[in-house]
């Protein structure tokens, strides 16, 4: 059984024991189906053909805590298919789960997160489901925290990281290290600390492809009534086979939830590999939509720098709501320098209620990349969506759309323009 069946599975059978009264445990199910006819199936301009393309599935989610366990899981599986072959068919799963055993503040705990998300083969290429690769990667870290005075803490972290592809075999690796941290608590709410790191890469499926990586940081978080903000400013260094490769790092977060509006930023600056390449961002950010990751074939380092900002307004007026954001995301590649790129995207939604259940969406994406070393894979995607929504009571959610795919590319010929027109249905069981 695959990773992406086996986490569905798990996922699947956990909610159904919760639904017993007997499991104090928040759970959903719900299933889904799309259908919707292109105009442009094989997304050439000169040879246009219409095809009828659905997707369906369902999503899953289970949580619970006490003292002194956690566990969230959250995953999704869609099933593609296209009536004229255009690409072929496909399941795809997304989504994440964690675990926690023993007392947060114990002196011995065990933490497990599990990722999985969508990826691009080939960022010069379309976004399609043919061009998407799926990664998995699991987090097992046994911690020990060691409490100095009332204020002051240090916690020892073993490090373990399985990283695996479902397509790009070449891309898989493991990670092995630890982690020390110092915390001092400043306040009731706000914190300070340092934590230094280090673990060896090894790409499992390509031999003697091993490098070590060392990280300093210092770290400081605050959350307050409305506004929670955390830095961590630091150092990176790789060496393999001798030579060094270093960057300053940094990871910045801000989010500010005020009465009907919603706004944040994140902001990262790190050295990683065409393996672990944003650790799949997109699968666990909450407020955002993170630009989808894309590497190299190879094996390779590259210096990771991305940054986010949202904007949610649902106060406009008593039936509207605005949601704003805009990325940008660069490569800097260590060897294989024609793959270094920069993509800029833009997303604004709009959304009007015309009473309680019935809903008009319009949405409109932009998305630019652009390759440092060949402008022929150069792109820009724009992407207009407008949907109208019903919903009933018993939980069943029908909408109509309209959406148009407009693409330019650096290479003659590589351009098109597509057209859909969808139904879509999705049955909330809880």
């Amino acid at each position: 059984m695959t990773n992406s069946k086996l986490s569905l599975a798990i996922a699947l059978v956990i909610g159904t024991l919760g639904s017993a009264k007997t499991f104090a445990v928040d759970y959903g199910f719900s299933v889904f189906a799309d259908a919707a006819e292109s105009d442009n199936a094989f997304l050439d301009d000169e040879n246009k053909l219409s095809e009828l393309q659905s997707e369906y599935g369902a999503a899953a989610s289970l949580s619970d805590s006490s003292l002194f366990y956690l566990y969230d899981i959250d995953y999704r599986f869609s099933k593609f298919s296209y009536g004229e072959d255009s690409q072929p068919e496909r399941g795809i799963t997304e989504g994440a789960a964690s675990l926690r055993l023993g007392k947060e503040s114990g002196l011995f705990s065990v933490s497990a997160n599990h990722s999985q998300s969508r990826t691009l083969i080939d960022r010069g290429e379309a976004d399609t489901i043919d061009n998407s690769d799926e990664r998995s990667i699991l987090d097992v870290n046994p911690m020990l925290l060691f409490k100095v005075g009332s204020v002051d803490s240090i916690n020892i972290t073993g490090i373990y990281t399985k990283t695996r592809f479902d397509i790009q075999k070449q891309r898989n690796s493991d990670r092995t290290g630890g982690l020390a941290t110092w915390a001092h608590a400043l306040s009731p709410v706000s914190n300070m600390g340092v934590s230094v790191s280090a673990f060896e890469v090894e790409y499992t499926e390509i031999p003697d492809y091993v490098y070590d990586q060392q990280n300093a940081y210092f770290n400081y978080d605050a959350s307050l009534r409305k506004l929670n903000y955390s830095l961590s400013l630091g150092y990176n260094l790789t060496k393999q086979n001798g030579e060094e490769y270093k960057a300053p790092s940094y990871d910045i977060n801000f989010t500010y939830n005020a009465t009907g509006q919603a706004f944040g930023a994140a902001f990262i600056s790190r050295i990683t590999d065409t393996s672990n390449g944003d650790n799949n961002r997109g699968a666990i950010m909450e407020e955002a939509e993170a630009v989808v990751d894309a590497s190299a074939l190879g094996a390779d380092q590259f210096k990771l720098t991305a940054g986010d900002i949202f904007y949610r307004n649902t106060s406009l007026c008593g039936r509207c709501s605005l949601s704003l954001q805009v990325s940008r995301e660069e490569e800097e590649y260590l060897s294989l320098t024609e793959e270094s790129n920069t993509s800029n995207r833009g997303i604004a939604t709009f959304a009007y209620s015309f009473k309680a259940n019935t809903s008009l969406e319009y949405s409109y994406q932009r998305t630019k990349i652009e390759f440092v070393e060949d402008d022929l894979r150069d792109s820009i995607d724009s992407l207009s969506r407008v949907q109208l929504q019903q919903g009933f009571r018993f939980g069943l959610n029908l909408s109509a759309y309209y959406a148009a795919r407009d693409r330019q590319s650096g290479t003659e010929g590589q351009g098109f323009t597509e057209n859909l027109v969808g139904l879509r249905a999705e049955y909330i069981i809880r």
